[in-house]
């Protein structure tokens, strides 16, 4: 579990649209989160905000660079470390970035 954070006036807070694809109707959440998460905390916030149990691999793709636990013997060594990597240096008001959970 993520350490509590102290927020402030200059904290930014970001939020986040996060719907599911291919499903009808549609499945979506809106979320308010500070920009100093890193991409295993926001993790645990979409694991929360569905209800689920954090039971599979998971990966974030923001433009051509792809986030997660680096992983060798699952072919996910090649991904820069989720814990390094704070939401608001890796997007910028509008961007998209891909969350995808579940591989198999």
């Amino acid at each position: 579990m993520a350490a509590a954070r102290r927020i402030t006036a200059k904290t930014r807070i970001f939020q986040l649209k996060i719907q599911l694809t291919g499903i009808r109707p549609p499945a979506w959440r809106r979320v308010l989160v500070p920009g100093e998460i890193d991409l295993g905390e926001l993790h645990d916030v979409i694991q929360t905000a569905f209800g689920w149990t954090n039971s599979h691999l998971h990966q974030f793709e923001i433009g051509t660079s792809r986030y997660g636990t680096p992983d060798p013997d699952w072919g996910m060594d090649d991904m820069a470390d989720e814990s390094r990597a704070k939401l608001f240096r890796v997007v910028s008001e509008g961007d998209r970035l891909r969350y995808s959970y579940d591989f198999g």
